[in-house]
């Protein structure tokens, strides 16, 4: 498939992606611990991204109630239960891994996310002014 209509799959129907949308996909093959199966991911990349590109940066969310100093629990008004684990960003095509959009997470969950994620790539805190 060349990358225009793969472009169009990408935007097709309920539109492009954006942060804090929740999307089940199919994540094998996995490798070592990585997340495999079916599940729900967070989108993480910036709605300009997912638009100009055929692909989409994820965290997937687990069941697992194990500890593990970078799952961030999803809020109870969260269109999926579980943990999303911030360390673990993918890129997918979303075309290829079967995506299906179930929601947004809610601010609050969007925000602790990318504060999670800021502070495992010393990044300075999406809250705090420049």
């Amino acid at each position: 498939m060349g990358r225009a209509s793969r472009r169009r799959a990408l935007v097709s129907g309920s539109g492009v992606y954006e942060p804090g949308d929740v999307i089940w996909l199919e994540l094998d093959p996995a490798r070592g611990r990585e997340q495999a199966g079916r599940r729900p991911t967070v989108v993480v990349s910036t709605y300009r991204y997912n638009a100009g590109s055929s692909l989409v940066l994820v965290c997937p969310v687990t069941s697992s109630e194990r500890p593990w100093p970078f799952k961030l629990a999803l809020d109870a008004e969260d269109p999926v239960a579980g943990y999303i684990l911030c360390d673990q960003i993918r890129t997918i095509d979303p075309e290829a891994r079967h995506a299906r959009r179930a929601g947004q997470v809610c601010a609050d969950t969007r925000l602790a996310l990318f504060q999670r994620i800021a502070a495992i790539l010393d990044l300075p805190d999406p809250t705090r002014p420049a």
